[in-house]
């Protein structure tokens, strides 16, 4: 019942369900239900309320399955709360993973650039572009990288960076 609530968007019921499988006696199901219990959460804004169950998850569950993702998720959920450095904690932990390090490095560039923090965004896509030169996000990677040199007024390194994510998006 918890996913057919979660997948019409009803997250706050979902978290209801999810809770009464967490609450349930069948212990295989508790550690799903908590890392969906916390996407739930994540999902209306109650960041707190799904760092919670994920760290619980993480605590009582050390060997999860989705363990990888859990941190990814923990880690943006600490963005959202603007707790930089525990984030960098989180996504740190996923280095080496190439499914959720590149997508964490991504966030954490999106999240310096709202912040207008140019220097720090990019840093960070500068050590994505190292790791990850052919990635699916490195594109918007590059075309970040121009924004963040316009915003800095440097137009000659703006122009250069948006004149390569141009090339490389419209590749064949």
């Amino acid at each position: 019942i918890g996913n057919c609530a979660y997948n019409t968007k009803d997250y706050s019921h979902a978290a209801e369900y999810y809770t009464h499988v967490i609450m349930g006696k069948v212990k295989k199901y508790q550690p799903i239900a908590t890392f969906a219990k916390g996407l739930s959460f994540y999902q209306i804004g109650k960041f707190r309320d799904a760092i919670d169950s994920w760290e619980a998850l993480l605590e009582h569950f050390p060997e999860f399955e989705r363990r990888r993702e859990t941190l990814y998720w923990l880690g943006s959920a600490y963005l959202n709360l603007h707790k930089q450095k525990l984030a960098v904690s989180y996504f740190n932990q996923l280095k080496g993973n190439n499914q959720f390090y590149p997508k964490a490095l991504i966030q954490l560039a999106q999240y310096w650039f709202s912040q207008q923090s140019w220097k720090n965004a990019l840093n960070v896509l500068e050590q994505f572009l190292k790791l990850y030169p052919s990635h699916p996000y490195t594109g918007f990677a590059k075309g970040m990288m121009g924004e963040i040199y316009f915003n800095l007024k440097n137009y000659k390194e703006a122009s250069k960076w948006l004149s390569i994510a141009l090339k490389d998006h419209y590749a064949v």
